[in-house]
């Protein structure tokens, strides 16, 4: 994709949100949280840039992702909270598909009586730890390839 100390170009593609059982009314919200999980990791990673390449013989990748799981589990006082994120890396800016296997799963213990309000923080800290962990995936098999 270019010279091994070149930057590598990284485009957070869309996001979507399949299912949300913990509770429907966060469908919608869920993949502006990936799309910053994601965004957020892209920035910080050495040797990735976010920038379009000015260069149209440049190539890079895209990073696209589905919520397709987000439950919440009563288990006596407390409830088990889940998500998984599937993503997809693609060259850029072809659209060939790279992988993918890149799923990120977060796991967390929160109260069974909790407001509307708790919810959402929760699932929402949930589905970027998961999108977070696809994303650092996706970037070290990208970061392998330009080795």
């Amino acid at each position: 994709m270019g010279k091994e100390n070149d930057d590598i170009y990284v485009e957070c593609g869309p996001m979507s949100s399949e299912k949300t059982e913990a509770d429907p009314k966060l469908k919608n919200d869920m993949p502006k949280v990936m799309s910053e999980a994601v965004a957020k990791v892209v920035k910080k990673t050495k040797r990735i840039k976010t920038q379009k390449p000015k260069d149209k013989k440049e190539k890079g990748y895209a990073i696209s992702g589905t919520l397709t799981k987000l439950t919440k589990e009563p288990k006596g006082k407390e409830a088990l909270l889940t998500c998984e994120v599937n993503m997809v890396l693609t060259e850029w800016p072809s659209g060939k598909m790279v992988t993918a296997s890149l799923t990120g799963r977060a796991k967390t213990n929160v109260p069974v009586d909790q407001t509307d309000k708790q919810l959402r923080g929760d699932a929402e800290a949930c589905v970027a730890a998961a999108a977070s962990s696809a994303t650092k995936t996706a970037l070290d098999h990208v970061l392998s390839q330009a080795k």
